[in-house]
């Protein structure tokens, strides 16, 4: 469901995207052609996992199953250090499977995604402070459950890092959110899936940019809040 968000802001985001990413406040060729490559990486990568969850129903082969389609579909400069999982699967097998069976879990799961994300964010945080040897990074591993999430049918959420949804929601509600500090993760998630849910809804009925679905959004967020994260950092601090 889309949030409340204040109107400046909003208006802040729309001139700031406008003014670096557009052409007669349409969104520009050059980024059309960047939403293009990511919406083929993420369509790749949603159409191999939802083929593995047609056959495969134990969780620990889909957790596996889902790490290398990841690896073979999505730029791997977007995970720093999930490679590591295979130096894990080669030095601790149980722990691989533990990891490996955790993604399996969430992928296979029938409840809602905020649930969802709400109990495999736990199994995240006990697998990080057992600090097993040869284990990605914690924020990798969420980083992972996110690209996880988009490939369930009927998903709305979006895939990206904790770094970066703590921007977004910095700026869009005042409040950084999905931190390690966060005491309720599964409220955190409902309200950046209502940020992205508000965005499409003001892009598609108010600016006229007409975005397919969230992963345009997706595209439009990481862009301006990674190519031009001063100007956000300095409107929320000022």
């Amino acid at each position: 469901m889309p949030v409340s968000i204040d109107q400046d802001r909003l208006t802040f985001f729309k001139q700031q995207f406008e003014e670096r990413l557009c052409n007669d406040k349409k969104p520009s060729v050059s980024f059309e052609s960047v939403v293009a490559e990511e919406r083929r990486m993420k369509v790749d990568l949603i159409n191999e996992v939802q083929g593995i969850l047609e056959i495969e129903k134990d969780a620990t082969c889909v957790g596996e199953q889902f790490y290398t389609a990841v690896m073979e579909n999505v730029e791997s400069v977007f995970y720093v250090s999930i490679p590591k999982i295979r130096d894990l699967e080669h030095s601790d097998t149980a722990n691989y499977n533990r990891l490996t069976r955790i993604y399996g879990d969430a992928l296979l799961s029938s409840q809602k995604e905020s649930e969802v994300f709400r109990y495999t964010y736990e199994e995240i945080q006990k697998f990080h402070y057992d600090r097993i040897a040869n284990a990605p990074g914690r924020a990798d591993m969420i980083h992972l459950l996110f690209a996880a999430l988009i490939c369930k049918p009927d998903s709305k959420t979006i895939i990206g890092n904790v770094t970066f949804f703590g921007d977004v929601t910095e700026f869009f509600l005042g409040t950084r959110l999905l931190t390690a500090k966060d005491s309720n993760v599964e409220y955190s998630f409902e309200q950046l899936n209502g940020i992205v849910a508000t965005l499409y809804d003001e892009m598609t009925n108010a600016w006229g940019w007409n975005p397919q679905d969230n992963i345009d959004v997706q595209c439009s967020l990481w862009r301006e809040f990674k190519e031009n994260s001063d100007s956000y950092t300095n409107y929320s601090q000022g």
